[in-house]
């Protein structure tokens, strides 16, 4: 099941989103007699991982930006490799715009927070659900690829954060 999708990123941004979510499997985390819910991919990980592909791609580069989606994990490979200055052992810390305008627009219509804290939102919000860190290893000097694990790793951790948020009495997304 493929969709390509041509033109401006702003027309088709929530129907990248919902292909996705389509194909998006639900898991269950046990919880004394209850079973939680999570999905397997979170809805502003993926989004902030694709604005992330579109804001820091080489657009000079003739390759198109690819996204493949398995039952539990996700690959997003962006050509242009690593914006200049960012490595796999400082992309945490430093960060570091190649399209401004790009970015600009982006942030203007609210589809990113703010400069900077893209891959660390995508950081918090796997380890907080109990998955695999976002995972650059695959990267080459002139294409980023970002694996996304979908499946969760820690189970006592995800059932932690179920109880939780039961026990503050917060209803939490994925």
């Amino acid at each position: 099941d493929s969709a390509i999708f041509k033109g401006g990123y702003l027309l088709y941004y929530n129907q990248l989103w919902e292909k996705i979510n389509s194909r998006n499997i639900t898991l269950n985390v046990p919880q004394g007699l209850f079973l939680g819910e999570n999905k397997a991919f979170e809805e502003e990980t993926i989004r902030e991982a694709v604005n992330n592909a579109v804001m820091h791609r080489d657009y000079q580069e003739s390759e198109t930006i690819f996204i493949f989606q398995y039952p539990t994990s996700i690959e997003i490979k962006s050509p242009g490799g690593f914006v200049e200055g960012i490595t796999l052992s400082n992309i945490l810390y430093e960060s570091r715009v190649r399209n401004k305008l790009i970015a600009d627009v982006l942030y203007r219509c609210e589809f990113v927070e703010q400069f900077g804290t893209g891959v660390n939102l995508m950081f918090k919000k796997q380890l907080s659900l109990g998955k695999n860190p976002p995972d650059y290893s695959k990267s080459q000097e002139r294409r980023v690829v970002l694996k996304l694990d979908g499946a969760i790793q820690d189970l006592d951790f995800a059932k932690y954060v179920l109880k939780v948020a039961d026990s503050m009495q917060k209803v939490l997304s994925d």
